[in-house]
């Protein structure tokens, strides 16, 4: 029987060539969980979702980072006992913070998330980790891999498990 790990690595190849085979195409709708990323490809604006994540458990925390296309402006919630009260709070706490088209960026179970923008556009994403070191890690790495360009952690949120 393979491991978590094994499962997740496999489940995260399977989404990757689906987004490579469908990216070719720019049709990307994948809807599966965790990390939520977007991207320019010349005047086309997609998000997509890619989900490498653990099996969820009783007694999880959940959190989540709302963030909108329009403004820097955020929210994030954490310590929730479900996702979709995680996902209001953080939607409220964006709305209240003057956020203009707030969505979530970023869902978490038991871990951290983080988001990375680039510096002179709007263009951002975000990764998911353990700590709150290897999701910041993750969404700069990946900021760079995309864009190219200057990227600066613009948020993050970890729950206490």
């Amino acid at each position: 029987m393979a491991s978590i790990w094994e499962a997740s690595a496999k489940r995260a190849a399977a989404y990757r060539r689906l987004f490579l085979k469908n990216a070719a195409a720019g049709t990307i709708s994948l809807s599966h969980g965790c990390v939520i990323m977007r991207w320019r490809i010349g005047a086309l604006v997609s998000i997509v979702s890619i989900a490498v994540s653990l099996p969820v458990v009783a007694g999880d925390l959940y959190g989540a980072i709302a963030y909108p296309q329009l403004d820097g402006r955020w929210g994030h919630a954490y310590d929730y006992g479900s996702e979709s009260a995680a996902n209001r709070a953080a939607m409220g706490y964006c709305r209240d913070a003057g956020g203009r088209g707030c969505e979530i960026a970023m869902r978490v179970a038991n871990g951290c998330g983080a988001v990375a923008r680039t510096s002179s556009t709007r263009d951002w994403v975000a990764e998911t980790g353990l700590t709150r070191a290897s999701a910041e890690r993750g969404a700069l790495d990946k900021c760079r891999n995309f864009f190219g360009k200057q990227c600066a952690i613009e948020v993050w949120s970890c729950t206490s498990r």
